[in-house]
């Protein structure tokens, strides 16, 4: 299995166990989100973990050739540069916005986005099998 295909079946399998209680107990799970949001200093050990991750996902794709491998690349990219400027340098306009986002959705709302979530978590599993 290549490094690209491991990093798809990672994701997948991550986005799927993340999202999936949205399907299940979308209130709990927007709740226990939303305490992660609940300071400051929490927002910045979220966006230095984001960076870190992101930055190895990079690194561990980097000079693979490849469609797949260059949207890893873009994607963690730009998930490092959102960690490191948004949640780290600046984590209260984030935290807020963040904080708004995820009360403004309903249940039935929360549900289907982790029904989506789950789906789009398969395909990155498939896909990264298939490869």
């Amino acid at each position: 299995m290549s490094t690209t295909a491991l990093i798809l079946v990672i994701f997948g399998l991550s986005i799927m166990l993340s999202r999936g209680p949205l399907v299940i107990a979308p209130t709990r799970t927007r709740a226990m989100y939303l305490k992660l949001f609940d300071t400051d200093a929490h927002m910045r050990i979220l966006g230095v973990v984001f960076a870190v991750i992101s930055a190895m996902v990079v690194w561990s794709v980097w000079g693979v050739s490849g469609v797949a491998a260059q949207w890893i690349t873009y994607i963690g990219g730009f998930v490092f540069l959102l960690a490191v400027f948004a949640m780290v340098l600046m984590p209260a306009p984030f935290r807020r916005l963040a904080t708004t986002i995820w009360s403004a959705f309903g249940p039935t709302t929360l549900r289907v986005l982790g029904l989506l979530a789950v789906l789009f978590g398969g395909w990155m599993v498939w896909y990264g099998l298939s490869l």
